[in-house]
């Protein structure tokens, strides 16, 4: 077998070890690790509804590993809520119906008590989102208040 290939899609010739193993019998696909990548990138930002399916998807997961007994959301449902938020619930980002940076949120956190169900979700910017952590929705609003106030010192 030789080492060397050419990338059918960018026509540059690279090392075998540069192209994905991801075929049944343990042979290499045609396109290189960069024009995969690259392929991958275009097809998440190009389909909205399919990014959101991941994110509910990721969601549900990373919560059913860290609380076992939360009952299961459906996926489409918490898709939904992405593409179909107006706003970030916390400071009013528009979204622009792709769902892009749009994350799903505990509004009372799981580690405080709060249900893995629709009501207690909401839609936040991945700032937003970021910022408010595993804080319940008061503790974030004054935590708000007090970067504000701390702002207000530093402009003034």
């Amino acid at each position: 077998m030789s080492e060397i290939r050419t990338c059918r899609t960018c026509r540059q010739t690279r090392a075998q070890a540069d192209f994905p193993k991801d075929r049944p019998d343990g042979s290499r696909h045609h396109r290189c690790l960069d024009c995969q990548a690259a392929a991958h990138r275009d097809r998440y930002h190009a389909d909205s509804k399919r990014r959101a399916l991941q994110i509910a998807y990721s969601m549900n997961g990373s919560v059913r590993r860290r609380f076992p007994e939360a009952p299961a959301v459906p996926a489409d449902r918490l898709a939904a809520m992405i593409l179909e938020a107006d706003a970030c619930a916390y400071c009013g980002v528009p979204n622009d119906r792709e769902g892009r940076g749009f994350q799903l949120d505990h509004v009372q956190p799981l580690s405080q008590g709060g249900e893995h169900s629709l009501d207690n979700l909401s839609v936040a910017c991945a700032r937003c989102n970021r910022a408010k952590w595993d804080q319940s929705l008061s503790e974030f609003h004054d935590w708000l208040d007090r970067v504000l106030a701390r702002r207000q010192q530093t402009v003034s």
